[in-house]
């Protein structure tokens, strides 16, 4: 559901109740007390995106109690959203200025006690916004109807994509696993860049309900089902592709592939948010996926987002096993020119610790199915550009160990797209790699759960930069 007003010159136009058209009726029995109603849902074709010159000035995330009731979160969201109007009519009024707003909400489709609001101000003429309103607080009281409102963390990825001179092998032949499914998290996928069989391997709602995909929804204002990847860089088409090589890599005899459950929550910019992700993790659970890969995060000074928590212990209580999260360690920010092979000579920087975390993949000390995952040059060793720590990691890949190629230390060629040069780098394009083993272990072997097969993946390390080491031979 979506709602959206306008403020102008301190006018309030009229408001417009969305009609709701295609149903998602999607039963939560994996989590005891967690079981959100989900109302008939659809996309209106009426609604505008944001323009570009637009700041997002409020972002909230609220997760209500599963005891309350659908009327009683929208009275709850409207009233949140009425004394935003209120406040910037107020300001426009006393300080006789004349700024824009558009606020609007949304709530998973998938999973109704999860919304989003987000006020929009125009920048002009005569400024933006100066104050912001008072949030609610952080967590709801007993008579609340809601759980946690918090400011919704942003999600992305720095990574870099390099052109290389390296061979780029077909798919071959291979039979579909349906009871493994490899859900990712990431920008979505194009499935021109893969072999025309490929479509075999999408993952599609085997009760007949429509498939979702697109948790970019309320910005792209694409279909339910819409799950092109429209990143420049094709973030998760790469780590798809690499997901799937790692799995033919651990026994080349093997020919089984898993499902891919494609989950869009990142947009064309490489950004997402907890709502998207938190979103696509219920979805998941509620689908019965195998694992996800999540190559991605935001970095925290040790403040723990509670929405993407729940959500993370959501997976932890999912039955009959606990849904794994492998999850990506993070990179420096900025851009990433340097030679991959540079030895990473100040550790502080990249290392992570209780004021410098990236989430959900630092979640792993205090839950058994988040797996963090980085890049490593060598067992004592971190990629240059790419997070590590002892703590937190729970394993890092080493590219091309010795007597690989020196070329491709901390980087991997992408050889599963058609016709394809390119190389990627970063703690997002190692995750995958052991997404793929672990899926792997428990293809050829049916009984193995996800931490069996965990437990083949790597090897200790003897080094102070991870826990274990899994040595990678990322050339085609």
């Amino acid at each position: 559901m979506k709602r959206n007003n306008r403020i102008n010159t301190g006018m309030l136009r009229s408001m417009t109740l969305f009609t709701l058209m295609i149903s998602v009726i999607l039963s939560l029995e994996s989590c005891p007390g967690h079981t959100p109603q989900s109302p008939t849902y659809a996309l209106p074709p009426s609604l505008q995106v944001s323009p570009d010159s637009s700041i997002k000035w409020v972002d909230w995330i609220v997760l209500f109690k599963p005891a309350s009731t659908y009327a009683e979160r929208t009275l709850y969201m409207d009233n949140l959203r009425d004394s935003i109007i209120q406040f910037v009519a107020r300001m426009n009024h006393d300080s006789n200025r004349n700024d824009p707003l558009d606020v609007q909400y949304v709530f998973c489709p998938c999973d109704s006690l999860l919304y989003n609001l987000v006020a929009t101000t125009s920048i002009t003429a005569t400024g933006t916004i100066a104050t912001s309103p008072t949030p609610p607080p952080k967590t709801g009281a007993s008579g609340d109807p809601y759980l946690y409102a918090i400011q919704n963390n942003q999600y992305q990825d720095s990574t870099t994509a390099r052109n290389l001179e390296s061979p780029s092998p077909k798919s071959g032949s291979y039979t579909v696993d349906s009871s493994r499914v490899l859900a990712i998290m990431d920008t979505g996928l194009d499935s021109t860049l893969f072999d025309n069989n490929f479509k075999y391997l999408l993952w599609s709602d085997p009760t007949g309900e429509p498939t979702l995909r697109n948790f970019q929804f309320f910005s792209n204002l694409k279909g339910l089902d819409y799950y092109l990847d429209d990143d420049p860089f094709k973030h998760g088409s790469a780590v798809t592709s690499l997901a799937l090589e790692a799995i033919r890599k651990y026994n080349p005899r093997n020919n089984k592939l898993p499902r891919i459950m494609v989950l869009k929550v990142l947009d064309s910019k490489r950004l997402g948010s907890t709502f998207t992700v938190s979103c696509a993790l219920s979805y998941a659970v509620q689908k019965k996926a195998t694992l996800v890969n999540a190559s991605l995060g935001y970095y925290s000074n040790g403040e723990v987002d509670s929405v993407l928590r729940y959500y993370v212990e959501f997976s932890k209580n999912a039955k009959p096993n606990p849904l794994p999260i492998i999850a990506a360690a993070g990179n420096l920010t900025g851009k990433h020119d340097l030679d991959l092979c540079t030895p990473a000579t100040d550790l502080n920087k990249n290392k992570l610790t209780k004021t410098h975390l990236f989430y959900p993949g630092c979640f792993s000390p205090d839950y058994i199915n988040v797996i963090c995952v980085t890049g490593l040059k060598n067992d004592h060793m971190p990629c240059y550009y790419q997070n590590y720590s002892p703590e937190y990691v729970n394993i890092g890949v080493i590219t091309n160990p010795p007597p690989g190629p020196a070329a491709y230390c901390c980087n991997f060629p992408v050889s599963f797209f058609n016709n394809s040069r390119r190389g990627y780098e970063g703690s997002s394009f190692a995750t995958p790699v052991v997404s793929g083993q672990i899926m792997a272990a428990m293809l050829i072997n049916q009984v193995l759960t996800w931490r069996d097969a965990l437990s083949q993946v790597g090897v200790t390390s003897t080094g102070s930069v991870s826990k274990k080491v899994l040595p990678y031979n990322s050339t085609p």
